[in-house]
């Protein structure tokens, strides 16, 4: 087994950081839902993976942000799309809703040259919802993962879009001191 570094908290509790990421890739809000945020870096892997976990009311909704530093780490981008890209499927959304490049999109990305999404099927009921986006100095991926198809009425994804700020920056790894703006005096889960 490969070893990796692991950071895991729930968002609620009085130690957990408001913010976690790097520069490029930065989570706000954290404290305003219930989640699981769990961190996973395997040290041998070019990839960095950060797993959100909703609690009540929305348990088994998941999100699952990858970043992989380029250019170095393009096939392993590469290789985790194909793994998505082999379940897509078309799946409808609930009467009303459509799906677009701006679907579960997060608000702020800047810099990435490509961008693409698409439905994906897992099992009988499991539903993603997956981005990419590729600049000069890293790939992420995001995955949106439901047992049911309203993604767009979940209060969790809604949320994550809008706290989640992408950059095309130079990968360092992530951490709550990595670029999160936080009191001095506040405590920190690292």
């Amino acid at each position: 087994m490969m070893p990796r570094d692991v950071t895991e908290f729930l968002t609620t509790d009085e130690s957990s950081p408001q913010c976690y990421g790097d520069s490029g890739c930065m989570l706000g809000a954290l404290r305003d839902y219930p989640m699981v945020l769990r961190d996973e870096h395997y040290r041998q892997e070019l990839r960095h993976s950060i797993y959100l976990f909703a609690r009540a009311p929305e348990s088994g909704a998941q999100v699952f942000i990858h970043v992989f530093p380029l250019p170095h780490g393009r096939a392993e981008y590469e290789k985790a799309l194909s793994f998505y890209n082999e379940q897509k499927n078309n799946f409808r959304l609930p009467s009303g809703q459509t799906f677009s490049d701006a679907t579960l999109a997060p608000a702020s990305r800047e810099g990435f040259d490509e961008h693409l999404v698409f439905r994906a099927k897992d099992g009988r009921h499991r539903r993603r919802i997956v981005h990419g986006f590729v600049g000069t100095h890293r790939a992420v991926m995001l995955v949106f993962s439901l047992n049911h198809t309203d993604f767009l009425g979940s209060q969790f994804f809604a949320l994550v879009c809008g706290h989640l700020k992408l950059a095309d920056l130079p990968f360092d790894g992530f951490g709550v001191t990595g670029g999160c703006r936080v009191d001095p005096g506040e405590p920190h889960a690292k």
